[in-house]
């Protein structure tokens, strides 16, 4: 479907420092990019390693108010 194919070119271009909300609601910051997974920074010097079908939303461009 389109929407597939739009969530895995998504996923393929991750890059470092983009903000990311993940599948569990978790807000991240990406911190590396692996060929699978991706490591997220969940905190400060809190690091966790996901796949990359785990990200959900980019947040880079859409900043929601808090």
């Amino acid at each position: 479907s389109a929407r597939a194919k739009k969530e895995k070119q998504f996923r393929e271009a991750l890059q470092r420092g983009q903000k990311v909300i993940t599948i569990s609601g978790m807000h991240a910051k990406v911190v590396e990019v692996k060929e699978t997974s991706v490591i997220l920074e969940i905190s400060s010097n809190v690091n966790v390693e996901v796949e990359k079908s785990a990200v959900a939303i980019d947040l880079s461009n859409t900043e929601t108010k808090k």
